[in-house]
Parts: structure tokens; C-alpha cells; sequence
């Protein structure tokens, strides 16, 4: 017959206690931010917003589910309206730039281009603006859509 020893009575809270503080001081991963930029200003900041994480990964789906096309050329500095961006941080890291009936989606630094026909994401990513954006300035960029 084999005989146990017994185990000292605070063994198990000294564990649980010892693995609790090495959790915390390992390092946590970035909480993930979802940024929209209105590129509109030269030379004074561009607006911009935070929209939330299930707003971006559905912004970010359906451009990746419009048709794909060829790469424009860039439209190098113009003044004015230049597009609308999104950065999203974090582990979903990703960036979405959206022009004139153009998506571009990167993710670890690959693009992907796709058509947006009727502008519409354009639109939806510029209208998650809408508490931001001034209301004049809103309508009079909502004017050169379709």
C-alpha cells in the first residue's frame, strides 16, 4: 500500500496566485482601433473618427467581396476632395482607401483593387462621419455622388 504525502494546506492558493501575476506582466496584444479619414484639407489636419470594430470587419468584408480590377495610376496631390481611409490596428490590422468607384484593400502589405460601382461603400465609409462632418460640408460631398 502506497501512502501519500500530504500536501502543505497553501500550496494551491500560492499556484493560482503565482500564475495570476506572471499573466499580468506578460504583454497583452493592442486592442484593435478602427480610423476613417476624410482626405479633404491641404494644410490643416484632415477630419477624422473612430467607428467600431464590427462596423470596420463589415466595411472591410464587403470590399472584399466587390469585383476586383486592374490598379489605377495614383492621382498624385489634388486639391479638395481626395477619398476616404480606413485604418483598422491591431491583430485585424488592415487599411481600406476608397475613390471615385475605387476600393484598394491592404492587408500585411499586399493590395487588392475593386471596383465599387455606384460609390456606394465610399458612401456608407464617408456617412460613418455624419456626427463629425459638418453638415454643410456632409452635403455638399454627398452632392458628387450618384
Amino acid at each position: 500500500m502506497m501512502h501519500r504525502q500530504p500536501r502543505p494546506r497553501g500550496a494551491r492558493p500560492l499556484l493560482a496566485l503565482f500564475v495570476l501575476l506572471v499573466s499580468a506582466c506578460l504583454p497583452t496584444p493592442a486592442a484593435s482601433t478602427a480610423t476613417v479619414t476624410l482626405g479633404l484639407y491641404s494644410g490643416r489636419p484632415d477630419p477624422s473618427w473612430q467607428i467600431t470594430p464590427a462596423q470596420a470587419a463589415a466595411l472591410l468584408r464587403d470590399a472584399d467581396a466587390a469585383p476586383v480590377r486592374a490598379p489605377v495610376p495614383a492621382q498624385g496631390d489634388r486639391l479638395g476632395y481626395r477619398g476616404v481611409r480606413l485604418v483598422v490596428t491591431g491583430a485585424a490590422g488592415a487599411e481600406l482607401a476608397a475613390y471615385n468607384g475605387v476600393l484598394s484593400v491592404t492587408r500585411n502589405g499586399t493590395a487588392t483593387v475593386h471596383n465599387d460601382p455606384g460609390r456606394a461603400l465610399e458612401r456608407r465609409l464617408l456617412e460613418t462621419g455624419v456626427a463629425t462632418i459638418e453638415p454643410a460640408q456632409m452635403g455638399e460631398l454627398l452632392r458628387e455622388f450618384p
